[in-house]
């Protein structure tokens, strides 16, 4: 069972130093998770998998990754 609630104690990786350091590969990965995205589903029609779905549910209820994991 997790009982962190959200509040996980911060790893190395959540200092700023780092987080702007890897800020090119972040930004990255997410431009690259996006144009996939609009190329699949608006593009290509393609239907929506599991973790699509999933994903569109945790964005729509606004919840972040560990609430959504929890209810899950």
């Amino acid at each position: 069972m997790d009982i962190k609630g959200g509040y996980a104690k911060p790893k190395v990786t959540d200092v700023v130093f780092f987080q702007l350091i890897f800020l090119p590969q972040t930004i990255y990965a997410y431009f690259s998770w996006y144009f996939l995205w609009i190329y699949r589903f608006r593009i290509k029609n393609e239907e929506y998998g599991t973790e699509e779905k999933l994903y569109l549910i945790r964005k729509l209820m606004r919840f972040s990754e560990t609430q959504f994991e929890v209810i899950t």
